[in-house]
């Protein structure tokens, strides 16, 4: 699907781009964060992040150095600067952080359900197209990792008796070599013209956007997926577009 491939894409370009223009989106998501201050209710994040967003970014373009007025006047790098800012909060500012654990917090007796297994992998393989975009959450032990692009990971996994690739947008420290993960993402399919290519031929992936280490219990998620993230801890497998 369309959709996720520009989500894919979003993800990989956040770490892809010239070393001056990380540093500007990085000095912008530290203002905004300031700006943002304490914030005690999820529902008020939105307007919040829009407003000092709004601001800072107003701000950066009226103080902008040298370098910075540079990647301003270019529209392909200041877009990149805008795209990744909302990363960049989610991750880096420790009260929008809190309040995103907070909020996604488990409420259900059973969260974290599966829906995916070989037996559904094998079906899925027969007809690729009716499962392209449908999210599948699943257990599985990391055989291998690559990475086709820097800081994420591709991993190939065993699902029961059954292999599959996995595309980490997570980017975790639970994505090693024996790792037994149960993952949340995206079934997608794949094309001659992508990555994957160079792995494998089996016509479709995952797009992981949240993963749980069973060692360690701890949840590790794709920053701006915590709505899919709260129905999943409910005990609910999130929508997909199908």
């Amino acid at each position: 699907m369309r959709i996720i491939s520009i989500i894919l894409f979003l993800a990989i370009n956040c770490n892809c781009f010239c070393q001056e223009t990380e540093a500007f989106a990085k000095k912008i998501a530290n203002n905004m964060c300031g700006c943002i201050g304490k914030i005690d209710k999820y529902q008020n994040l939105k307007p919040k992040l829009d407003s000092c967003y709004d601001k800072e970014i107003n701000e950066a373009a009226i103080h902008a150095t040298n370098e910075e007025v540079k990647i301003i006047g270019s529209i392909s790098e200041f877009n990149k600067v805008k795209q990744s800012l909302g990363t960049l909060i989610k991750t880096n500012c420790e009260a929008v952080r809190n309040l995103i654990e907070k909020e996604v917090q488990p409420t259900s007796s059973n969260p974290y359900p599966t829906n995916f297994s070989s037996e559904e992998y094998k079906k899925a393989k027969k007809n690729l197209k009716n499962w392209n975009g449908k999210i599948v959450a699943f257990d599985g032990e990391v055989l291998e990792v690559q990475y086709p692009f820097p800081n994420k990971p591709y991993l190939k996994v065993k699902m029961g008796n059954e292999t599959l690739w996995v595309g980490s947008m997570v980017n975790s420290q639970y994505d090693k070599v024996g790792a037994a993960i149960r993952f949340l993402g995206y079934f997608s399919l794949t094309s001659e013209d992508d990555f994957s290519k160079s792995y494998h031929k089996l016509g479709c992936h995952i797009l992981a956007f949240g993963e749980i280490d069973h060692n360690s219990k701890q949840l590790a998620m794709l920053p701006g997926s915590e709505i899919q993230i709260k129905e999943w801890g409910q005990g609910q497998i999130p929508r997909g577009k199908n």
